[in-house]
C-alpha cells in the first residue's frame, strides 16, 4: 500500500542518519520556542557524550525528552572523518529539534582538511579563518530552521600546553553564538578553574562541600562535574530563551 510505503521510506531514511550518527534517533518537533513536551539534542565530541547524559537528568522526562547525538574524537577540523555540519543539517531535516546543546573542540588542534583535499595548519591565517566558518555554518544549520542552540566552551584541562588553543577556539565559538539571536554561549572555563587560575579537580558545591569534579584525565568530568556542567548549561538555555517551569526540577 501507499501508506506501507510511505513509512517503508521513513524508516530507510531513519536508519541512514543512525548510520552517519552512529546513533538511534526519535521524532522531534519544531517550535519557535521551547514549549512543553519538546525535545533538545546534544552534539559534539566525547565530552558531549558525558554532558548529554547530565542534561537529560536534569530535565523533566514528562516534559522534555533528551536525545545525546555525540560522537568521541569529532570536531570541526577534520571533516573528512566526520561532519558535524552536515549531521547537524540531517538532524533537523529529520527530526526538528527546539534546541541543541553543542560541545566540541577538545580535538581540533590540528590541520584542518579542505574541501578539496589540502591540508591547512593549526593556527594560520586560513586555519582561523576556515574555522571561524565552519563553525558560524554549523550554527546557522541549525538556528535557519527556528532551533537554538547552547554552545558550551571547552572547560579548563591539566595539561597548560592546551591553555592557548583552548581559549582561542573558545573566542570563537563566543564570538559565533553571541552573533546570532537563536545562540548563546556558555563559558566552563572559569567555573572550574582553582582560584589561581589554575586547572583544580575540585570545587566546592552548593552546600560549601569540596567535591571532585575531573576525571583522571584531566579533560573529561566526573558524574558529579557533569552534573554541574549540565546545570550551568540549561540555567543559559533559561536565561537565553526561557524553559517551561516544568522542565527542570530546580529553579533555574
Amino acid at each position: 500500500s501507499s501508506k506501507g510505503n510511505a513509512g517503508m521510506k521513513r524508516l530507510c531514511r531513519i536508519a541512514s542518519l543512525a548510520i552517519v550518527l552512529g546513533l538511534v534517533a526519535s521524532t522531534f518537533a519544531a517550535d519557535a520556542k521551547l514549549q512543553s513536551g519538546d525535545y533538545v539534542a546534544v552534539i559534539g565530541d566525547s565530552l558531549s557524550q558525558g554532558l548529554g547524559p547530565a542534561i537529560e537528568r536534569w530535565m523533566n522526562p514528562g516534559v522534555v525528552r533528551v536525545l545525546s547525538l555525540g560522537r568521541p574524537s569529532t570536531g570541526l577540523s577534520r571533516e573528512d572523518y566526520f561532519n558535524w555540519r552536515s549531521g547537524m543539517r540531517l538532524i533537523v531535516e529529520e527530526f526538528r529539534p527546539d534546541l541543541v546543546f553543542v560541545m566540541l573542540g577538545s580535538n581540533d588542534a590540528q590541520a584542518q582538511i579542505s574541501r578539496d583535499g589540502a591540508a591547512i595548519p593549526v593556527g594560520s591565517a586560513d586555519w582561523v579563518k576556515g574555522y571561524r566558518e565552519r563553525a558560524a555554518e554549523l550554527l546557522r544549520e541549525a538556528t535557519r530552521a527556528g532551533t537554538h542552540v547552547v554552545w558550551v566552551g571547552i572547560p579548563i584541562v591539566k595539561e597548560r600546553e592546551r591553555w592557548d588553543f583552548y581559549r582561542r577556539v573558545n573566542d570563537i565559538y563566543r564570538d559565533t553564538a553571541n552573533a546570532d539571536p537563536f545562540g548563546t554561549f556558555v563559558d566552563s572555563w572559569e567555573p572550574f578553574e582553582a582560584r589561581d587560575g589554575g586547572y583544580t579537580a575540585f570545587v566546592r558545591n552548593e552546600r560549601g562541600g569540596l567535591v571532585e569534579v575531573r576525571a583522571p584525565d584531566g579533560v573529561h568530568f566526573t558524574s558529579t562535574g557533569y552534573g554541574f556542567l549540565g546545570k550551568m548549561a540549561i540555567r543559559a538555555a533559561d536565561e537565553a530563551f526561557g524553559m517551561p517551569r516544568k522542565a527542570v526540577p530546580f529553579n533555574v
